[in-house]
């Protein structure tokens, strides 16, 4: 189902795709790891931005944009700031 969507990337980059992205994001709202190298973060997911990034929410409600590192669910759960 991806492919038709993908047809016109070039043109209308990933901006036109994020409703569509975010509807189908299975770790949206999921507590994390994010680890890259010798560190790491802990998270929710907030989803990606426009460049393909992903948006993770800290414990301090923080939003942090990742570009790069291995991420997993989660051991425990890591709650949003209000």
């Amino acid at each position: 189902e991806l492919l038709p969507f993908l047809a016109n990337y070039r043109e209308a980059g990933l901006a036109a795709y994020l409703d569509e992205w975010h509807a189908n994001d299975d770790l949206l709202g999921q507590a994390v790891e994010v680890q890259w190298g010798d560190r790491s973060c802990h998270g929710v997911v907030q989803g990606i931005d426009v460049h393909g990034r992903l948006l993770l929410q800290d414990g301090d409600g923080k939003t942090l944009s990742l570009a790069l590192g291995e991420v997993t669910l989660a051991k425990r759960r890591y709650k949003s700031a209000p």
